[in-house]
């Protein structure tokens, strides 16, 4: 088979949302075909052996915990005991450091095991590293016999690994045809349905390209344009005055969390910036959820959960 009519074969595929294994498989013979090193790498690192933890991760494959669930007995009384059972663990009371430490999360898997693991209806579980266990029992279970401890994914973050990859791919095949095979690849073969397809998997995922080369994916509260990115004027709005309730906080801040500052900085830099990345405005605004001075603080706590769905829808 001719690389042409491989590429053709392979974007039919994508635009069909057709079996990763297979566009796996087609993915390596163009990337070797090609003899690009750079596309054959990521093509390697996504399709086939994954990530190690030497690799510099992409921001996409960068996840965040959105629960840590444990079963666990509490001694109680005179030789009594009550027993919790996949119950919430307060872990931002371990102080923001370890809070991030525990519910940030990379992603190394290669995409056909990413996609194995997304359950119809369940959220994903993780283990903890033997020192998160630690920070858990000595910081908050003292005491306790522990039978289970987790992270909960939400699965949609795991689905939006696999979408990007293969809109990121379906994008360079594109550019391929247009700079090697001067867009001679028949689009004439595909169904106006699988056109669509191709149209919708591209733009509908709202690719962010950011400076260091890297590509994010995010929805429809952010828009690019000729590679320059702009978030939502009702959504800087309730980014900006979140940030100006949470500074007027900030005289309360004892001296083990002042790197506050340092979070509502990024903010403010990225929301000034000409090519924001909501990804780190989200990381940001979760890291100060954590704070004990904002624990509590409902109207604030709201502000953030809504800032971050509008980011994230």
């Amino acid at each position: 088979m001719e690389i042409k009519n491989l590429i053709e074969s392979l974007i039919l595929d994508l635009a069909d949302n057709g079996n990763i294994v297979s566009i796996s498989r087609k993915a390596q013979v163009v990337a070797n075909l090609l003899g690009n090193a750079k596309f054959s790498s990521w093509v390697s690192k996504e399709f086939v052996n994954g990530y190690t933890v030497d690799d510099e991760m992409p921001e996409y494959r960068k996840i965040e915990a959105i629960d840590v669930c444990g079963t666990y007995i509490v001694p109680h009384g005179f030789g009594g005991a009550i027993k919790y059972s996949n119950v919430s663990i307060p872990i931002q009371n371990l102080g923001s450091e370890l809070y991030k430490e525990i519910v940030c999360t990379r992603v190394y898997e290669t995409l056909s095991i990413i996609q194995q693991s997304i359950p119809e209806k369940d959220n994903i579980y993780g283990s903890l590293t033997p020192n998160q266990l630690y920070y858990i029992q000595s910081g908050i279970l003292q005491g306790c016999q522990i039978f289970s401890i987790c992270k909960v994914f939400s699965k949609q973050d795991y689905m939006k690994i696999v979408d990007f990859s293969t809109s990121h791919l379906l994008e360079m095949l594109l550019k391929i045809n247009k700079d090697i095979f001067n867009n001679n690849i028949d689009f004439g073969k595909m169904s106006k349905h699988q056109q669509n397809e191709i149209i919708n998997n591209i733009y509908n995922a709202t690719i962010v390209h950011t400076g260091n080369g890297e590509i994010n994916i995010d929805n429809s509260n952010v828009v690019s344009k000729d590679n320059h990115v702009t978030i939502e004027k009702e959504t800087l709005d309730e980014i900006k005055s979140i940030v100006q309730r949470i500074e007027q906080l900030e005289v309360t801040v004892n001296d083990d969390e002042k790197d506050m500052a340092q979070y509502i900085l990024e903010i403010q830099q990225e929301i000034n910036s000409k090519m924001p990345q909501p990804a780190v405005i989200k990381r940001a605004l979760r890291a100060l959820k954590s704070f004990k001075v904002i624990i509590g603080q409902k109207t604030i706590e709201y502000g953030i959960d809504k800032i971050l769905t509008m980011l994230t829808v």
